[in-house]
Parts: structure tokens; C-alpha cells; sequence
């Protein structure tokens, strides 16, 4: 019986992994070849789809003029000739307008020799710290505005005109410009009487045009009772004139 060294059986396996090397390097040289291949079909068919695409139409580039064009030859206006409208006249101006049943518009321009008239009779401190008000007097049921019920409104100095919102419809209205002193009201100006619209339709009706009752919508509602310019709104609240030449 033979005997096996150790050595013997060492020296057979490095044999067995020799034998495999070019199997392993066959199959590594098809898969580089696999490889290569669909590549190649990749960039054919890249190449095949990329022809069969349209090309973009290029835009028709126009060519570009420029030139110095003359100005046109416009009309004047019809007010070019006239002048500006003067901000003051020096004239004492007073005017109270009915805007809406429950507004009023109002503008006013105090001469320096009224002014001057009237502050006469103060301390010159006293009077140019006075502040300018408008106070406006209902004299729907009384003929004397210094017994009527007034608001008084506070206004800047400097303010020409002024919009006044809370006031009744068809009512009354007499409005004075001046300064409020420690003495009293101080008019300065005092407008004509004018009257609010009424808030309804109109009471007379033509026979020939009679209104309609499923037409006849909700008259207009009162707003709340403020004062204008922007920045300037007050509430309006209704007081007893005292009688005399100053009204306090």
C-alpha cells in the first residue's frame, strides 16, 4: 500500500486553480466584448433618431431703421392762453352748498382787513392763538341763527374750504368761519341760509308717469355724522347759540 505524503496533496490544488484562469479570463473577454457592443448599438441608435428630427426654422431676421423723428404738430389747448387761477382774491368770500340730504360743501376766503378789524379788539398773542372754527347753525325752526342749535368744527390754519357730513335732510343751514377766543366765538364770516335735499322721492308726481310700487327701493340711509378733509373727521354734536354779538 502506497503511502501520501502531505506535501504530495499541497503541491495538487495550485494545478486545480491553474486549469480555471483561462475559463475566468474567456468569460472576462465576452463581457468586454457584450460591453463594447451595446455601446456601440446605443450610439447608432442615438445617431439614427437624432436624423430623423426636424430642424428648427430659424426666424427671418428684419432689418432695423432709426431715424430722428420730428415732433408732432399738436393742437394748443383750449385754456393754454389763460392764466392760473390766483390761490387767494383778498376778498372776503363766503359760500355754503348743499351736496348730498346729508352734507355740506363749503368754501371762504378771510380778507387781511377783516382779520385785522377783528383782532383789533384782542391781545395780538391771545388772538393768534385763538384756533379757527366753523360753526354751523340749524335754522330750520329759528329765523335768528344766534338762538339756533350749532356744531362747532375745528379746522386748520390756513384751510379754505371743508366738508361737512351729519347734517338732517331738509333742514336749514347758516355756516361761520372765525376764531374761537376766551371771550367767545368770534364770526368773521357768515354764509346765506341754504336748504339739505330731501331724502325720498319727490312728493309731487307727474299723473302721467306714476310710480311704481315694486320699484320703490329703501330711501338712502343716513351715514355716520363726520366732518372732512381727510385726517380732520369729528363728530358733530348740536349745542344752544347764547345771543349777543359773540356767540359762545
Amino acid at each position: 500500500m502506497k503511502r501520501v505524503h502531505g506535501n504530495t496533496r499541497e503541491a495538487i490544488r495550485p494545478r486545480r486553480c491553474f486549469r480555471l484562469a483561462p475559463w475566468f479570463n474567456f468569460g472576462l473577454f465576452l463581457l468586454i466584448i457584450f460591453v463594447i457592443a451595446m455601446t456601440i448599438l446605443l450610439i447608432i441608435s442615438w445617431i439614427k433618431r437624432e436624423s430623423r428630427r426636424q430642424p428648427v426654422p430659424l426666424k427671418k431676421v428684419m432689418p432695423e431703421f432709426s431715424e430722428e423723428l420730428a415732433p408732432l404738430n399738436l393742437r394748443p389747448r383750449f385754456d393754454s392762453g389763460l392764466s392760473f387761477l390766483p390761490p387767494r382774491y383778498g376778498q372776503d368770500i363766503m359760500g355754503l352748498l348743499p351736496r348730498s340730504p346729508f352734507s355740506l360743501y363749503a368754501y371762504w376766503e378771510v380778507s387781511a382787513e377783516t382779520e385785522l378789524a377783528a383782532a383789533s379788539a384782542f391781545d395780538p398773542l391771545e388772538w393768534e392763538k385763538s384756533p379757527w372754527k366753523l360753526r354751523l347753525f340749524d335754522v330750520t325752526d329759528q329765523a335768528d341763527f344766534a338762538e339756533a342749535p350749532y356744531v362747532d368744527i375745528s379746522i386748520p390754519d390756513g384751510a379754505d374750504h371743508w366738508y361737512i357730513h351729519g347734517v338732517n335732510p331738509s333742514h336749514r343751514y347758516r355756516l361761520a368761519v372765525g376764531r374761537l377766543t376766551r371771550e367767545g366765538f368770534v364770526p368773521l364770516l357768515l354764509s346765506e341760509a341754504v336748504l339739505t335735499p330731501a331724502a325720498a322721492p319727490s312728493p309731487i308726481i307727474d299723473p302721467e308717469w306714476p310710480p311704481i310700487a315694486a320699484l320703490q327701493g329703501k330711501p338712502y340711509q343716513r351715514q355716520n355724522p363726520l366732518t372732512s378733509p381727510a385726517g380732520a373727521w369729528s363728530a358733530l354734536s348740536w349745542n344752544k347759540a347764547s345771543s349777543g354779538g359773540t356767540t359762545k
